[in-house]
């Protein structure tokens, strides 16, 4: 029975995933950024812009839907909702063109936003989920193959995009669409917005609730329903920030994955258009480049699942972070596109181990804390999961606007694109500088 749960939460990344690599990160925003302006650089801020406004309401309502998840223990409602939002304003982008009046390209951007907040609040109340499917011995395991079959995921729907519409050299699309108005490009919203929808389905509907789960953490006679109202959400709030204060290891975790993250969810929102820009990738090169990478980010996971189980979180979390900035400062002197796609494929090799572990980190320290930290005992880090994922997921958001901000200046400022990478790699040597200040045992 928990291995059939465990898939089923293995499947929502797995939808999940198409929405991050081809909307946000190879597909969609190298299209936002060259074909709707003139300058690219424009494009490139204008992008920058509608990240860092999604980031920030993101970072206002995702410690919401988490209290609301842990005061209505209705998580599975969360993800229905929060899905079927996301796959409705997804689809919605196939309106976006070159010859979209302002209204309709208004429209457009906001379902942009309106998608990426979505998305992000969906993954609030799946990451609470874990523990329910998975004893503690497992959970770092079962984390880090969920985010490696998110990228198995990302990879065929990627390689699906580049077969189905935008075709190889030598090679036309299995399905041909009118090149004006940019179909190829536009229908790949609605293929993000089925695949998300198929693949989310097993989860949303084949869960049960909460307390009907196996009752991993042995705390069943904790739980119970509480009436949602704005006295117990601020109540709930302050408990979980005085949660976070009060733990030493904990404040320093978020604290130090809020600079990381940033660096990031700032290479996800840009990762595609710096790749064009600084070498010059057209769409089929980097849809190829794009399943390169995710390969690797993917096959990086699976290998370090292992690893978790043996080193820690903690050791994997600081192995990846020295990882990529090796990775990445040595991309910064390169400019052979064969060099940099397989530099960029070692560096993938860190990024799903980093979330994942990063995930499992945050569950690891919020159980292992004996004491209650409420005046009247009902909060305890057991059954608060939702709750500090919120706030896992708000310190990853409460920043998101300055890495693409950042990006976006100093590219400007220098007009290289290389000077955007720059940030990023400050971003991620600040996560490491105090993640090595938390004393691990």
């Amino acid at each position: 029975m928990e291995q059939t749960l465990v898939w089923r939460w293995y499947m929502y990344d797995w939808g999940n995933s198409a929405y991050g690599a081809i909307i946000i990160t190879f597909v969609f925003s190298v299209y936002f950024t060259t074909a709707l302006f003139d300058n690219p650089h424009e494009g490139s801020a204008v992008w920058s812009y509608i990240m860092a406004f999604a980031g920030l309401a993101v970072a206002i309502l995702a410690q919401l839907a988490g209290v609301l998840a842990d005061q209505g223990r209705n998580l599975r409602y969360w993800i229905r909702l929060t899905t079927f939002l996301c796959v409705l304003t997804t689809a919605g982008l196939v309106c976006i063109s070159p010859e979209s009046s302002s209204y309709i390209l208004a429209l457009g951007i906001i379902c942009i936003v309106m998608s990426h907040i979505f998305s992000e609040l969906g993954m609030v109340a799946y990451n609470a989920y874990l523990p329910y499917i998975s004893s503690l011995e497992r959970r770092g395991a079962i984390s880090s193959i969920g985010w490696g079959l998110g990228y198995v995921g990302g990879i065929i729907s990627l390689a699906l995009v580049l077969i189905l519409f935008i075709g190889l050299k030598g090679y036309d699309p299995i399905i041909s669409l009118p090149k004006d108005n940019d179909w190829p490009i536009r229908a790949t919203a609605i293929f993000v917005a089925l695949w998300y929808l198929l693949f989310s389905i097993p989860l949303m509907f084949g869960l049960k609730p909460e307390n009907q789960l196996s009752d991993t953490n042995d705390d069943k006679k904790n739980r119970h329903h509480s009436q949602i109202c704005l006295k117990a959400i601020w109540a709930e709030l302050q408990g979980k920030a005085k949660f976070i204060l009060k733990h030493n290891h904990l404040l320093k975790l978020i604290v130090a994955s809020m600079f990381y993250r940033d660096g990031l969810a700032t290479l996800f929102a840009v990762g595609g258009t710096f790749a064009a820009a600084a070498f010059d990738l057209d769409f089929t090169a980097l849809l190829i480049f794009a399943v390169a990478m995710n390969f690797s980010a993917g096959l990086g996971a699976l290998i370090f699942a292992k690893l978790d189980h043996i080193w820690g979180s903690y050791i994997i979390i600081i192995v990846c972070l020295v990882g990529l900035i090796l990775s990445g400062c040595i991309i910064l002197f390169i400019y052979d596109q064969t060099t940099f796609i397989a530099l960029s494929c070692v560096l993938g090799l860190f990024i799903g181990p980093l979330q994942a572990s990063s995930r499992t980190y945050v569950s690891y320290l919020a159980q292992h804390v004996p004491e209650n930290i409420s005046d009247n005992g009902d909060i305890h880090p057991h059954n608060s999961q939702a709750g500090i994922f919120g706030f896992y997921a708000f310190s990853g958001k409460a920043v998101a606007f300055t890495g693409p901000l950042l990006y976006a200046m100093a590219t400007d400022v220098f007009d290289n694109a290389r000077a955007g990478l720059v940030c990023i790699l400050v971003l991620w040597i600040i996560g490491l500088f105090i993640m090595l200040m938390i004393r691990n045992k």
